[in-house]
């Protein structure tokens, strides 16, 4: 007990010394500071040290007060000498070398230039070596990278950043360059026409609209399906057990899935006006004709939002011409928004995509109630919406197999969240899929709280909710990974490749049947700004790993920047859904093309398949909140808890603590809990060994179930006979 109150008291001891020295080294980067700025007014002892340090450092002087107090603050809250030295050493470096550069400026004769004596003692030794020309290479190298480490800037990071700045800037200003001589080629022209020609008003012919064969232009009406009813004794409820899996008890037999009565459906009617869509057909021939630009519409392609109209160009030609030409049609049909496909897939033609005067919503309502999606063989069906022609789409998250979802604020990006949530509880049970819903902006998807879907690997099923802190997030992905690599033992214990093989070994062996699981992250940036590079390796591992056995990533931003959709991110998700953003860069941030910063905004989308060369447009389905509190509120009231395996859940409530370095911090936090009586993160935070490390230290603490914080309260419980069990097993093994 002695030796023990011995060991406490020097601690102390060292700690005071510790903030003593720090506190000291501050105050003199403040004297420094001072007298260099003021030493007209600091006495004759600040004017001594201010003509010493120029005399010494030259102009550099300011550096070394700013070194003192860098030393003095990393004494109080960096508690890892080794980090402390690193930065006294950054610093040291920058201070020298600057010196160099300011040396090779000298004022007047001698060596007290601008880089005073040490710079000139460094110059001359490295002019010997190496010649001027690479002294200064050198110094200013040394220099800039000193900088970046004490900033702690990674210098490839930001190499890359420029040279993709620089690359697109370029490439947009050779392609605004290009548009303004073709148009000033193209204005030429048009001026040198009489005033008559130019001032002849476009007569709209109707009847004289066609594809330049003699033939009527072709208009494609979306066709309306309805979905075959399922028999009454099946509609909504789970199919039986098949023969011979009675040995499990299946928790979810009684579930039904929702009723699409529980969706609203569109008030609008969606009527197709002929004589208006030849008339506009007339009018794009006509000016483009203005523009010396033959053509001739073939084919119109009427949806709820868009109107392609696909046309033929006269041999010659050139399909740039056309594109170049955007903004003219706009302006001549009165469009909000137009679009140049060119070419459209599969097809010898240039779509012009024109908005229409009255755009109609896509509600879900009518994609989950079309046979497509009702139908369709995909594993996990996503009814993202209607194409421009007005046909129903539906994806297979499967085949994406991740998908990144961007687009700036009010352009339709939560709802299209949930869009994809609603399909998913519209096909499946419970035990089917799991979604693991992150929400780091807590606003949009804590509605779905409380549904048996739920699945979160970092927690007992009962607790399942959506994960809103950050912390969690990246210790549920921990866990997930864990889960991940579970399953691939799993399957290799069974001989099969993927999930599919092991649910289909499922059924015929009577063992249970693992579920999909999808991850929805609804806002990365917010996750990229707190735990930016360890969420970054966890995406980056489930995303080349997990799909084989059944687990897909969906994630979402408002704030498309190189610094969110990092390029290791970019490179694992290959399906990306694009909605109206501001910038032609940030469209190539999604899509590597532009086109995204043309749309019309309110689910008006660019999805670029995996595998497939160009996106294609979409508009997507419409949900109204009141939709979702209503299917829901249809789940929840079946009561129908979460349900699902926790692999090697002892192995994984431990895996955290396992690591030496994790080991320590539970210890440390914990003995400062039992001397203080109290716990709270200014507490751990004041402790020289735990320090910033404070927020994990009570993530620990609370995984260890030592505290707990009680619901409705802001104050943390300590079970003090736990926190005393455990310190005393962990003081037993030590002696």
């Amino acid at each position: 007990m002695a030796n023990r109150t011995h060991s406490i008291t020097r601690k102390s001891k060292k700690g005071k010394k510790l903030i003593w020295g720090a506190f000291t080294l501050m105050a003199l980067s403040l004297f420094f500071i001072f007298v260099l700025i003021f030493p007209g007014v600091s006495g004759k002892f600040g004017h001594w040290n201010h003509d010493l340090l120029l005399r010494f450092f030259g102009w550099a002087s300011v550096l070394f007060p700013l070194w003192l107090g860098h030393l003095g603050l990393s004494r109080l809250f960096q508690p890892k000498r080794v980090e402390q030295w690193k930065g006294s050493v950054y610093y040291l470096s920058l201070l020298i070398f600057t010196s160099c550069i300011l040396a090779f400026f000298p004022l007047g004769s001698g060596p007290s230039g601008l880089g005073g004596f040490l710079g000139h003692w460094v110059y001359q030794f490295f002019v010997q070596q190496f010649g001027a020309p690479l002294t200064f290479i050198i110094s200013l190298s040394v220099s800039l990278l000193s900088m970046l480490l004490l900033l702690k800037l990674s210098p490839l990071e930001i190499a890359h950043a420029l040279k993709d700045k620089i690359y697109f800037d370029l490439l947009e200003w050779k392609e605004e360059r290009k548009k303004i001589n073709e148009k000033k080629i193209l204005i030429k022209k048009l001026d040198e026409k009489s005033p008559q020609e130019r001032k002849e008003f476009i007569k709209l012919e109707p009847s004289k609209l066609s594809d330049g064969n003699g033939s009527p232009v072709k208009i494609y009406y979306p066709v309306k399906k309805e979905a075959p009813l399922l028999p009454k004794k099946t509609e909504g409820v789970a199919p039986a057990p098949k023969e011979g899996n009675e040995v499990h008890s299946d928790p979810y037999l009684n579930y039904r899935i929702p009723e699409s009565d529980l969706l609203s459906s569109s008030t609008e009617n969606y009527e197709i006006n002929q004589e208006e869509l030849i008339q506009n057909g007339t009018l794009l021939e006509k000016t483009l004709e203005q523009f010396d630009v033959n053509a001739k519409v073939i084919d119109i392609h009427p949806g709820p939002v868009i109107t392609r109209y696909d046309i033929t160009p006269a041999p010659g030609t050139r399909v740039q011409s056309i594109e170049t030409l955007a903004n003219d049609i706009a302006l001549a049909m009165r469009a909000r928004s137009l679009r140049v496909l060119a070419p459209v897939p599969g097809k010898a033609a240039v779509g012009i995509e024109i908005s229409n005067a009255k755009p109609v919503s896509v509600y879900l309502k009518e994609i989950v109630s079309s046979p497509i999606f009702q139908n369709s063989s995909y594993s996990i069906p996503f009814g993202m919406g209607k194409t421009t022609e007005g046909e129903v789409y539906a994806t297979d998250l499967c085949a994406t197999p991740h998908l990144l979802i961007a687009g700036a604020t009010g352009s339709g990006k939560s709802v299209s969240i949930h869009v994809l949530i609603m399909s998913i509880l519209y096909r499946f049970k419970p035990d089917q899929i799991k979604l693991m819903l992150i929400d780091p902006k807590r606003l949009e998807l804590s509605l779905y709280d409380g549904i048996p879907h739920l699945y979160d690997p970092s927690c007992d099923p009962a607790d399942v909710k959506v994960i809103t802190s950050s912390k969690d997030a990246v210790l549920s992905l921990k866990k997930l990974v864990q889960v991940m690599e579970e399953r691939y033992k799993k399957f290799a214990q069974y001989g099969v490749r993927n999930i599919d093989g092991y649910n289909e070994k499922a059924v015929k062996e009577t063992f249970p049947k693992v579920p999909y699981i999808l991850v929805i992250i609804d806002e990365l940036a917010d996750l990229m700004v707190t735990v930016g590079k360890e969420i970054e390796d966890l995406i980056q591992r489930l995303a080349q790993m997990a799909r084989a056995v059944g687990i897909h990533l969906a994630l979402a931003t408002q704030r498309p920047s190189v610094d969110v959709i990092t390029g290791v991110i970019k490179a694992n998700l290959p399906s990306r859904i694009a909605f109206q953003v501001l910038s032609k860069m940030d469209s190539r941030v999604i899509l590597d093309t532009q086109g995204a910063e043309n749309l019309l905004g309110k689910g008006d989308m660019l999805y670029l398949a995996a595998g497939a060369a160009k996106p294609i447009r979409l508009q997507g389905a419409f949900i109204a909140e009141g939709d979702v509190h209503r299917v829901v509120d249809f789940i929840r009231v079946q009561n129908c808890p979460p349900s699902y395996e926790i692999l090697m859940q002892e192995s994984e409530d431990n895996s955290v603590l396992e690591s030496e370095d994790n080991k320590r911090l539970l210890i440390r936090a914990a003995k400062v809990i039992r001397d203080t009586e109290k716990v709270s993160g200014d507490l751990l935070r004041a402790d020289r060994e735990i320090g910033s490390r404070y927020d994990w230290a009570l993530t620990l603490l609370k995984k260890k179930g030592l505290i707990e914080k009680p619901q409705d309260t802001n104050r943390w419980k300590i079970y003090f006979d736990r926190l005393g069990e455990f310190l005393a097993a962990v003081e037993s093994k030590e002696e």
